[in-house]
């Protein structure tokens, strides 16, 4: 089925909108938002009345390319993991060698990353980082419930054979497979959501909480100083069994690494194999660094992890390159790196090497030439990639407001959560009016229905 009926969907959708039905139907939805705390901040975590719709082969392509990307990137990942001396070369950031220590030779599948990505003017998906700690996967599954339950929603049911991909069951699958690796057995797997959690993030953390109490795993927040204790069966804190460590923020898990005794509970049940951190921290790391995009779509460096892979996963990647003086390929054509994005700004984007929350991402369509000139000096002094901006279209949205239903065009992204490094279900979708698509610059959140075809 192609991305038309897809379109049609959404056009039958919006046609079903009336400023009547808008407004209380907003109410209804805003109501539900904030009953299952999908905010963000005291912000509702959606603040359109539709979600996006794309055909199934679309989906499944991004599905395709997901894991070929992903296990791309575990290739480079094994190497790396093996070699401090190639790390050094290519420029890791030191502090990681603190977690080497801590986790860089656990056995446990990871749970869960995600790749962000966007469906370009062609309709091909281009990933273009990797978020190794993600969120809002449970958020995801929970917008989806409240938008079948809106009228317009159910009607479009009764015509178009559509679902939304779910994430809930595959977190469950994925985290008693990684805990049955470390002989947990039946019993549900405790868990240790571990730091001082910012404001804006707090319902999605009570959110996660939630979930998985309902599963009947016991959770617990706390922080490094809380009384935990090793004991001869597991690890605890404060009464509480743990098998599984979730560190929101990585600088909380530095601080455990570097400020206290390497012989802290948590430290030593790491170490010992008797607790894990969500993904591996020193994975993690890794994974997250904005380089190794880079290394993927540098044919150069294919021999860094499995060339096979890399070159597969090279068509699901836009052009990237690590900020430093040299010569490097462009189109075909061999060109001065640093001239190169100087002279063409407006095709590039510049990102910190390591970093989340769309912070310090210069895009050069949006600034001028002495902006994008300083954005350059700092990429020289502080590690950055530049990326070839992904062209991407924008679509139309319903949109309440004191005036009435107002429809607003929005750039989206389209962002799959991947299971154990080997399947995706599920896709985190992110609006903004603005190109920075990011729930700290004001965007939105909306859920992702794929729709087969006509009942």
């Amino acid at each position: 089925m192609s991305d038309s009926v897809a379109m049609e969907a959404a056009s039958f959708y919006d046609g079903l909108l009336t400023d009547g039905l808008a407004g209380p139907m907003h109410e209804q939805f805003a109501d539900a938002m904030r009953a299952r705390k999908l905010l963000f901040g005291d912000r509702l975590r959606c603040n359109v009345l539709r979600p996006r719709f794309i055909g199934e082969r679309t989906y499944q392509e991004v599905q395709r390319g997901a894991v070929v990307v992903t296990r791309a990137l575990t290739s480079l990942h094994d190497r790396l993991a093996r070699s401090a001396e190639l790390r050094q070369e290519l420029g890791v950031p030191p502090l990681i060698e603190a977690f080497a220590n801590l986790d860089g030779g656990t056995a446990v599948d990871p749970i869960v990353g995600r790749l962000d990505g966007l469906l370009d003017t062609t309709g091909s998906i281009q990933f273009i980082e990797y978020n190794p700690i993600p969120g809002a996967s449970i958020e995801v599954d929970e917008l989806a419930d409240i938008f079948r339950e809106l009228p317009p929603m159910r009607r479009l049911a009764e015509r178009y054979d559509c679902y939304a991909p779910p994430t809930r069951p595959p977190l469950m699958e994925a985290l008693r497979r990684s805990t049955a690796q470390m002989g947990v057995g039946a019993r549900p797997p405790g868990v240790a959501i571990v730091g001082v959690i910012a404001a804006k993030n707090q319902p999605s953390i009570d959110t996660l909480q939630q979930f998985l109490q309902q599963q009947g795993a016991p959770v617990r927040v706390a922080s490094p100083v809380d009384d935990w204790e090793l004991l001869p069966e597991g690890l605890h804190v404060g009464g509480t069994r743990v098998d599984v460590l979730v560190f929101p923020y990585i600088a909380t898990a530095l601080e455990l690494v570097t400020r206290h005794s390497a012989r802290h509970p948590v430290v030593e049940a790491v170490r010992s194999g008797r607790a894990f951190i969500l993904n591996g921290m020193f994975r993690s790391m890794l994974l997250g660094s904005k380089q190794l995009f880079a290394l993927l779509s540098d044919p150069e460096c294919a021999h860094l992890g499995d060339p096979e892979l890399i070159a597969e996963a090279r068509s699901y990647v836009p052009w990237t390159r690590r900020v430093r003086e040299g010569k490097t390929i462009h189109e075909g054509r061999k060109v001065d790196l640093l001239e190169h994005v100087r002279e063409h700004r407006e095709r590039f984007v510049l990102k910190p090497e390591h970093g989340t929350g769309g912070e310090g991402v210069v895009l050069g369509r949006e600034c001028s030439a002495e902006d994008w000139e300083a954005a350059l000096e700092r990429a020289r002094a502080v590690p950055h990639v530049v990326q070839e901006r992904v062209e991407t279209p924008r679509e139309s949205y319903p949109v309440p407001s004191v005036e009435g239903l107002r429809f607003e065009e929005h750039h989206s992204d389209l962002n799959p959560y991947v299971w154990s490094d080997s399947s995706v279900s599920g896709c985190m979708v992110r609006l903004a009016k603005g190109a920075l698509l990011n729930m700290n610059a004001a965007g939105s959140m909306t859920p992702l229905f794929v729709i087969r075809g006509r009942r």
